[in-house]
Protein backbone atom coordinates (compact mmCIF):
# COMPACT_ATOMS: atom_id res chain seq x y z
CA UNK A 1 0.00 0.00 0.00
CA UNK A 2 1.92 3.08 -0.77
CA UNK A 3 2.45 5.38 1.83
CA UNK A 4 0.40 8.91 0.61
CA UNK A 5 -2.45 6.31 -1.15
CA UNK A 6 -5.80 7.54 -1.04
CA UNK A 7 -7.71 5.35 1.22
CA UNK A 8 -11.55 4.86 2.83
CA UNK A 9 -13.96 3.02 4.80
CA UNK A 10 -17.43 4.03 3.92
CA UNK A 11 -20.52 3.24 5.35
CA UNK A 12 -23.95 3.72 3.80
CA UNK A 13 -27.15 3.97 6.16
CA UNK A 14 -28.65 0.30 5.77
CA UNK A 15 -32.45 0.37 5.87
CA UNK A 16 -34.56 -1.08 8.68
CA UNK A 17 -36.30 -4.51 8.37
CA UNK A 18 -37.65 -7.34 10.53
CA UNK A 19 -35.58 -8.74 13.20
CA UNK A 20 -33.67 -11.66 11.56
CA UNK A 21 -33.32 -13.53 15.37
CA UNK A 22 -36.65 -14.03 16.42
CA UNK A 23 -35.49 -16.46 19.55
CA UNK A 24 -33.12 -13.64 20.46
CA UNK A 25 -32.19 -13.67 24.30
CA UNK A 26 -33.90 -10.96 26.32
CA UNK A 27 -30.75 -9.00 27.30
CA UNK A 28 -30.35 -8.44 23.77
CA UNK A 29 -33.64 -7.18 23.24
CA UNK A 30 -32.82 -4.76 26.38
CA UNK A 31 -29.73 -3.46 24.76
CA UNK A 32 -30.86 -2.85 21.76
CA UNK A 33 -34.07 -1.06 22.55
CA UNK A 34 -31.56 1.32 24.59
CA UNK A 35 -29.07 1.81 21.81
CA UNK A 36 -32.70 2.76 19.49
CA UNK A 37 -33.86 4.91 22.21
CA UNK A 38 -30.38 7.06 22.33
CA UNK A 39 -30.17 6.91 18.44
CA UNK A 40 -34.15 8.29 18.36
CA UNK A 41 -33.59 11.41 21.00
CA UNK A 42 -30.22 12.55 18.82
CA UNK A 43 -30.33 15.38 17.89
CA UNK A 44 -28.08 16.63 14.35
CA UNK A 45 -24.76 17.54 15.92
CA UNK A 46 -21.85 18.84 15.04
CA UNK A 47 -18.28 18.19 16.49
CA UNK A 48 -14.87 19.08 15.99
CA UNK A 49 -12.43 15.60 15.25
CA UNK A 50 -8.96 15.47 15.47
CA UNK A 51 -7.05 12.78 13.13
CA UNK A 52 -3.63 12.05 14.28
CA UNK A 53 -2.00 9.79 11.39
CA UNK A 54 0.88 7.53 11.80
CA UNK A 55 2.83 5.19 9.35
CA UNK A 56 5.08 1.76 9.42
CA UNK A 57 7.10 0.27 7.24
CA UNK A 58 6.35 -3.60 8.26
CA UNK A 59 5.74 -6.00 11.25
CA UNK A 60 7.79 -4.80 14.64
CA UNK A 61 8.77 -1.35 13.28
CA UNK A 62 7.69 1.51 15.54
CA UNK A 63 4.77 3.96 14.17
CA UNK A 64 6.34 6.93 13.04
CA UNK A 65 3.62 10.30 12.82
CA UNK A 66 2.95 11.91 9.32
CA UNK A 67 0.23 14.13 10.02
CA UNK A 68 -2.42 15.57 11.75
CA UNK A 69 -6.38 16.70 10.82
CA UNK A 70 -8.64 19.13 12.02
CA UNK A 71 -12.04 18.75 10.51
CA UNK A 72 -15.86 19.39 11.37
CA UNK A 73 -18.17 16.65 11.38
CA UNK A 74 -21.75 16.94 11.22
CA UNK A 75 -24.52 13.80 11.61
CA UNK A 76 -27.42 15.27 10.13
CA UNK A 77 -30.81 12.40 9.96
CA UNK A 78 -28.55 9.86 8.80
CA UNK A 79 -25.77 11.41 6.83
CA UNK A 80 -22.38 12.37 7.89
CA UNK A 81 -21.17 15.73 6.82
CA UNK A 82 -17.76 16.41 6.94
CA UNK A 83 -15.97 20.34 6.49
CA UNK A 84 -12.87 21.68 7.12
CA UNK A 85 -11.99 23.31 10.15
CA UNK A 86 -12.73 27.02 9.95
CA UNK A 87 -15.06 26.59 6.94
CA UNK A 88 -18.21 28.13 6.05
CA UNK A 89 -20.55 25.68 5.50
CA UNK A 90 -20.98 22.05 5.15
CA UNK A 91 -21.14 20.70 1.61
CA UNK A 92 -22.45 17.29 0.00
CA UNK A 93 -18.93 16.02 -0.67
CA UNK A 94 -16.78 12.93 -0.11
CA UNK A 95 -14.29 12.91 2.40
CA UNK A 96 -12.00 11.64 -0.23
CA UNK A 97 -12.85 14.73 -1.81
CA UNK A 98 -11.14 16.98 1.18
CA UNK A 99 -8.39 15.03 2.58
CA UNK A 100 -6.67 13.47 -1.35
CA UNK A 101 -3.78 12.04 0.42
CA UNK A 102 -2.87 9.47 3.17
CA UNK A 103 -5.52 6.65 5.10
CA UNK A 104 -8.75 8.44 5.88
CA UNK A 105 -12.51 6.92 6.79
CA UNK A 106 -15.84 7.70 8.04
CA UNK A 107 -18.46 6.34 9.71
CA UNK A 108 -16.97 6.58 12.80
CA UNK A 109 -19.23 9.60 14.35
CA UNK A 110 -22.30 7.72 13.56
CA UNK A 111 -23.10 5.73 11.09
CA UNK A 112 -21.33 2.57 12.38
CA UNK A 113 -24.35 2.68 15.83
CA UNK A 114 -26.86 3.36 13.28
CA UNK A 115 -25.76 -0.04 11.18
CA UNK A 116 -25.31 -2.18 13.66
CA UNK A 117 -28.50 -1.54 15.92
CA UNK A 118 -31.30 -0.03 13.54
CA UNK A 119 -30.95 -3.00 10.30
CA UNK A 120 -31.79 -6.05 10.55
CA UNK A 121 -28.30 -7.10 8.55
CA UNK A 122 -26.28 -8.20 11.95
CA UNK A 123 -26.13 -11.57 13.42
CA UNK A 124 -25.46 -11.16 17.33
CA UNK A 125 -24.42 -13.35 20.06
CA UNK A 126 -23.97 -13.01 23.72
CA UNK A 127 -20.18 -13.50 25.04
CA UNK A 128 -20.76 -12.77 28.17
CA UNK A 129 -19.53 -10.20 30.99
CA UNK A 130 -15.95 -8.49 30.60
CA UNK A 131 -14.33 -6.26 33.02
CA UNK A 132 -13.26 -3.26 30.70
CA UNK A 133 -11.34 -0.85 33.00
CA UNK A 134 -13.27 -0.20 36.42
CA UNK A 135 -16.99 -1.01 34.08
CA UNK A 136 -18.26 -3.98 34.04
CA UNK A 137 -19.88 -5.06 30.73
CA UNK A 138 -21.69 -6.85 28.69
CA UNK A 139 -19.83 -8.50 25.16
CA UNK A 140 -21.92 -8.91 22.08
CA UNK A 141 -20.36 -10.62 18.84
CA UNK A 142 -21.66 -10.02 15.70
CA UNK A 143 -21.33 -10.58 12.03
CA UNK A 144 -22.65 -9.04 9.07
CA UNK A 145 -22.23 -11.13 5.63
CA UNK A 146 -21.56 -9.78 2.34
CA UNK A 147 -24.91 -10.17 0.87
CA UNK A 148 -26.19 -8.03 3.43
CA UNK A 149 -23.42 -5.67 4.37
CA UNK A 150 -23.44 -1.60 2.98
CA UNK A 151 -20.13 -1.69 3.98
CA UNK A 152 -17.88 -0.21 1.20
CA UNK A 153 -13.46 -0.26 1.22
CA UNK A 154 -11.81 2.03 -1.14
CA UNK A 155 -8.45 2.03 -2.29
CA UNK A 156 -8.51 4.27 -5.18
CA UNK A 157 -9.44 3.53 -8.16
CA UNK A 158 -11.12 0.41 -6.75
CA UNK A 159 -13.55 -0.15 -4.47
CA UNK A 160 -15.31 -3.17 -3.12
CA UNK A 161 -18.46 -3.96 -0.86
CA UNK A 162 -17.10 -6.05 1.91
CA UNK A 163 -18.92 -8.48 4.86
CA UNK A 164 -17.74 -7.47 8.41
CA UNK A 165 -17.58 -8.73 11.99
CA UNK A 166 -16.74 -7.55 15.52
CA UNK A 167 -18.33 -6.76 19.06
CA UNK A 168 -19.38 -4.14 21.30
CA UNK A 169 -19.48 -3.95 25.13
CA UNK A 170 -22.41 -2.22 26.96
CA UNK A 171 -22.01 -1.04 30.79
CA UNK A 172 -24.11 -3.68 32.89
CA UNK A 173 -26.32 -1.21 34.90
CA UNK A 174 -27.42 1.41 32.50
CA UNK A 175 -27.01 -1.11 29.24
CA UNK A 176 -24.95 1.92 27.50
CA UNK A 177 -22.37 0.96 24.55
CA UNK A 178 -19.02 2.47 25.74
CA UNK A 179 -17.18 0.25 22.61
CA UNK A 180 -17.64 -0.94 19.57
CA UNK A 181 -15.09 -2.83 17.57
CA UNK A 182 -14.98 -3.61 13.51
CA UNK A 183 -13.21 -5.69 11.96
CA UNK A 184 -13.07 -6.43 7.68
CA UNK A 185 -10.61 -9.54 6.73
CA UNK A 186 -11.81 -10.89 3.56
CA UNK A 187 -11.07 -8.14 1.77
CA UNK A 188 -10.66 -8.79 -2.36
CA UNK A 189 -7.04 -9.26 -3.21
CA UNK A 190 -7.45 -6.50 -6.18
CA UNK A 191 -7.43 -3.29 -3.15
CA UNK A 192 -4.37 -4.29 -2.03
CA UNK A 193 -5.18 -4.42 1.76
CA UNK A 194 -4.93 -7.32 4.05
CA UNK A 195 -6.94 -6.39 7.08
CA UNK A 196 -8.84 -3.20 8.68
CA UNK A 197 -9.91 -2.84 12.11
CA UNK A 198 -11.78 -0.24 13.62
CA UNK A 199 -12.46 1.04 17.27
CA UNK A 200 -14.51 3.41 18.93
CA UNK A 201 -15.26 4.11 22.59
CA UNK A 202 -18.15 6.60 23.62
CA UNK A 203 -19.27 8.69 26.73
CA UNK A 204 -22.23 10.83 27.60
CA UNK A 205 -21.65 14.29 26.50
CA UNK A 206 -24.21 17.46 26.65
CA UNK A 207 -25.17 18.74 23.55
CA UNK A 208 -27.71 21.44 24.15
CA UNK A 209 -30.22 21.02 27.10
CA UNK A 210 -29.45 17.43 26.65
CA UNK A 211 -27.10 14.28 27.17
CA UNK A 212 -26.61 11.96 25.05
CA UNK A 213 -24.39 8.68 24.17
CA UNK A 214 -21.68 10.08 21.37
CA UNK A 215 -18.16 9.03 20.32
CA UNK A 216 -15.39 10.36 22.21
CA UNK A 217 -12.22 9.02 20.07
CA UNK A 218 -11.90 6.18 17.57
CA UNK A 219 -8.61 3.69 16.37
CA UNK A 220 -8.45 2.80 12.46
CA UNK A 221 -5.72 0.65 11.36
CA UNK A 222 -5.14 -0.98 7.65
CA UNK A 223 -2.62 -3.55 7.01
CA UNK A 224 -1.69 -3.65 3.13
CA UNK A 225 -0.76 -7.21 1.70
CA UNK A 226 3.09 -6.15 1.69
CA UNK A 227 2.43 -5.61 5.52
CA UNK A 228 2.95 -1.98 5.92
CA UNK A 229 0.96 -0.10 8.30
CA UNK A 230 -1.52 2.78 8.40
CA UNK A 231 -3.13 4.03 11.75
CA UNK A 232 -5.39 6.96 12.61
CA UNK A 233 -6.25 7.84 16.05
CA UNK A 234 -9.36 10.29 16.33
CA UNK A 235 -10.57 12.80 18.83
CA UNK A 236 -14.02 13.82 19.23
CA UNK A 237 -14.79 17.54 20.75
CA UNK A 238 -16.52 20.96 21.12
CA UNK A 239 -19.63 18.86 20.10
CA UNK A 240 -23.06 21.19 20.04
CA UNK A 241 -26.37 21.41 18.46
CA UNK A 242 -26.24 21.38 14.44
CA UNK A 243 -28.36 24.54 13.27
CA UNK A 244 -30.26 24.40 9.43
CA UNK A 245 -30.16 28.38 9.78
CA UNK A 246 -26.39 29.40 10.18
CA UNK A 247 -23.23 27.63 9.82
CA UNK A 248 -21.27 26.39 12.74
CA UNK A 249 -17.25 26.44 12.45
CA UNK A 250 -14.45 26.04 14.66
CA UNK A 251 -11.42 28.47 14.67
CA UNK A 252 -7.72 26.81 15.33
CA UNK A 253 -8.15 26.86 18.97
CA UNK A 254 -11.50 25.09 18.72
CA UNK A 255 -14.23 28.34 19.63
CA UNK A 256 -17.48 28.42 17.77
CA UNK A 257 -18.28 30.94 15.04
CA UNK A 258 -21.40 30.73 13.85
CA UNK A 259 -21.44 32.55 10.19
CA UNK A 260 -24.36 33.72 8.94
CA UNK A 261 -25.87 34.45 5.08
CA UNK A 262 -26.78 36.95 2.85
CA UNK A 263 -23.31 39.14 3.50
CA UNK A 264 -22.45 40.69 0.09
CA UNK A 265 -20.09 39.35 -2.12
CA UNK A 266 -17.89 40.43 -4.79
CA UNK A 267 -16.16 38.83 -7.77
CA UNK A 268 -12.63 38.92 -9.06
CA UNK A 269 -11.13 39.23 -12.20
CA UNK A 270 -9.42 35.87 -13.35
CA UNK A 271 -5.76 35.43 -13.90
CA UNK A 272 -5.70 38.81 -12.09
CA UNK A 273 -2.10 38.57 -9.42
CA UNK A 274 -2.29 38.76 -5.59
CA UNK A 275 0.43 39.64 -3.77
CA UNK A 276 0.36 38.18 -0.09
CA UNK A 277 1.83 38.66 2.95
CA UNK A 278 1.36 35.95 5.15
CA UNK A 279 0.23 37.37 8.88
CA UNK A 280 -0.32 33.82 10.06
CA UNK A 281 3.05 31.92 11.68
CA UNK A 282 3.22 28.36 10.61
CA UNK A 283 4.94 26.38 12.81
CA UNK A 284 4.80 22.45 10.81
CA UNK A 285 6.23 20.38 14.36
CA UNK A 286 3.10 21.11 15.67
CA UNK A 287 0.23 22.47 12.82
CA UNK A 288 -2.30 20.45 11.54
CA UNK A 289 -4.08 19.98 8.16
CA UNK A 290 -7.39 22.44 8.32
CA UNK A 291 -5.98 24.72 10.22
CA UNK A 292 -6.35 28.50 9.32
CA UNK A 293 -4.40 30.98 7.93
CA UNK A 294 -4.25 34.51 6.91
CA UNK A 295 -2.73 36.94 4.86
CA UNK A 296 -2.69 40.71 3.79
CA UNK A 297 -3.31 41.91 0.12
CA UNK A 298 0.38 43.54 -0.11
CA UNK A 299 -1.26 45.68 -3.19
CA UNK A 300 -4.86 46.28 -4.81
CA UNK A 301 -6.25 44.29 -7.19
CA UNK A 302 -6.91 45.56 -9.86
CA UNK A 303 -9.52 45.59 -13.26
CA UNK A 304 -8.27 47.89 -15.46
CA UNK A 305 -8.54 51.69 -13.64
CA UNK A 306 -11.14 50.09 -11.28
CA UNK A 307 -9.74 48.78 -7.80
CA UNK A 308 -11.69 45.32 -7.16
CA UNK A 309 -9.58 44.95 -3.68
CA UNK A 310 -7.74 47.68 -1.85
CA UNK A 311 -4.16 46.77 -0.39
CA UNK A 312 -4.88 45.67 3.28
CA UNK A 313 -7.79 42.94 2.57
CA UNK A 314 -7.69 39.87 3.83
CA UNK A 315 -6.93 36.56 2.37
CA UNK A 316 -8.71 33.45 4.63
CA UNK A 317 -7.63 29.89 4.17
CA UNK A 318 -5.85 26.68 5.48
CA UNK A 319 -3.12 23.85 5.64
CA UNK A 320 -4.14 21.20 3.60
CA UNK A 321 -0.51 19.35 3.00
CA UNK A 322 1.83 18.91 5.49
CA UNK A 323 4.65 16.48 5.27
CA UNK A 324 8.03 16.11 6.33
CA UNK A 325 10.97 14.54 3.81
CA UNK A 326 14.57 13.51 4.68
CA UNK A 327 15.74 14.45 0.94
CA UNK A 328 17.49 16.02 -0.43
CA UNK A 329 17.55 17.87 2.85
CA UNK A 330 15.55 17.66 6.02
CA UNK A 331 12.63 20.12 4.55
CA UNK A 332 8.69 19.88 5.53
CA UNK A 333 6.16 20.38 2.48
CA UNK A 334 4.02 22.76 3.37
CA UNK A 335 0.09 23.11 0.94
CA UNK A 336 -1.55 26.17 1.55
CA UNK A 337 -5.22 26.67 0.18
CA UNK A 338 -6.80 30.46 0.12
CA UNK A 339 -11.12 30.11 -0.30
CA UNK A 340 -11.98 33.73 0.40
CA UNK A 341 -10.61 37.47 0.68
CA UNK A 342 -12.38 39.64 2.63
CA UNK A 343 -12.72 43.56 1.91
CA UNK A 344 -14.74 45.29 4.66
CA UNK A 345 -18.05 43.97 4.99
CA UNK A 346 -17.45 42.08 1.67
CA UNK A 347 -16.49 38.43 0.50
CA UNK A 348 -15.45 37.10 -2.45
CA UNK A 349 -14.84 33.25 -3.01
CA UNK A 350 -10.96 32.58 -3.92
CA UNK A 351 -9.31 30.35 -6.18
CA UNK A 352 -5.56 30.87 -6.88
CA UNK A 353 -2.61 28.91 -7.33
CA UNK A 354 0.56 30.06 -6.09
CA UNK A 355 3.15 31.20 -8.29
CA UNK A 356 6.61 32.25 -6.38
CA UNK A 357 7.13 32.86 -2.64
CA UNK A 358 9.82 35.41 -1.34
CA UNK A 359 11.59 36.75 -0.14
CA UNK A 360 10.45 37.48 3.43
CA UNK A 361 11.06 40.11 5.56
CA UNK A 362 12.43 38.73 9.02
CA UNK A 363 14.17 35.62 7.97
CA UNK A 364 17.43 36.80 7.59
CA UNK A 365 17.09 37.99 11.50
CA UNK A 366 14.76 35.29 12.37
CA UNK A 367 17.78 32.86 11.16
CA UNK A 368 20.28 34.55 13.44
CA UNK A 369 17.97 34.30 16.33
CA UNK A 370 17.80 30.96 16.12
CA UNK A 371 21.29 30.38 14.80
CA UNK A 372 23.46 33.07 16.42
CA UNK A 373 26.67 31.63 14.23
CA UNK A 374 24.41 32.24 10.76
CA UNK A 375 25.68 34.34 8.07
CA UNK A 376 23.86 34.57 4.86
CA UNK A 377 26.52 33.49 1.84
CA UNK A 378 24.87 36.25 -0.59
CA UNK A 379 23.60 39.40 0.10
CA UNK A 380 20.37 38.79 -1.45
CA UNK A 381 17.93 37.88 1.37
CA UNK A 382 18.22 34.56 2.85
CA UNK A 383 15.91 31.99 1.36
CA UNK A 384 14.54 28.57 3.35
CA UNK A 385 12.13 28.06 0.84
CA UNK A 386 11.76 26.64 -2.73
CA UNK A 387 8.58 26.92 -4.70
CA UNK A 388 8.99 23.99 -7.27
CA UNK A 389 5.93 22.67 -7.04
CA UNK A 390 2.31 23.96 -8.86
CA UNK A 391 -0.78 22.77 -7.68
CA UNK A 392 -3.34 24.14 -9.11
CA UNK A 393 -5.67 25.99 -6.71
CA UNK A 394 -2.72 25.47 -3.72
CA UNK A 395 0.50 27.02 -2.73
CA UNK A 396 3.56 24.01 -2.24
CA UNK A 397 6.73 25.09 0.02
CA UNK A 398 9.42 23.04 0.55
CA UNK A 399 10.82 24.82 4.05
CA UNK A 400 14.02 23.72 5.35
CA UNK A 401 13.18 21.95 8.75
CA UNK A 402 16.80 23.37 10.39
CA UNK A 403 14.14 26.11 10.94
CA UNK A 404 10.95 25.33 10.78
CA UNK A 405 8.98 28.29 11.97
CA UNK A 406 7.39 29.60 8.32
CA UNK A 407 7.11 33.45 10.16
CA UNK A 408 4.78 36.28 9.29
CA UNK A 409 5.93 38.38 6.47
CA UNK A 410 6.58 35.82 4.27
CA UNK A 411 5.38 37.55 0.55
CA UNK A 412 3.35 35.30 -2.01
CA UNK A 413 2.23 35.66 -5.48
CA UNK A 414 -0.97 33.91 -6.69
CA UNK A 415 -2.53 33.87 -9.68
CA UNK A 416 -6.59 33.81 -10.00
CA UNK A 417 -7.78 30.91 -11.29
CA UNK A 418 -10.59 31.63 -14.62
Amino acid sequence: MPRRAVLALLWVAAGRGEEPFGNAEALLERVRERARENLARLPDYVCLQTVERSYRGGPGRPFEPLDTLRLEVALVGDRELVAWAGASRFEEKDITDLVERGTIGNGAFGLHARNIFLSAAPEFKLAGQEQLGELRTWRFDFEVPLERSTYRMRAPPRAARVGYHGSFWVEEETLDVVRLRVIVDEIPEELGIALATGEIRYRRVLVGEGEFLLPEASELEMISLTGETSRNLTRFGNCRQYEVRSHVSFGAAGSALVRAEGAPRLSLPARAVLELALETEIDPRNAALGDSVRAVLVRPIKEGNRVVAPAGAVAVGRLVRLERYEQPMEHFLIGLEFHTLQVGAQTAELRATMRRAGPASGLIEQSKRLDPTFEPRRKRPFMQILVNEQQRGQGILHWRAKYPVVGRGLRMEWEIEP
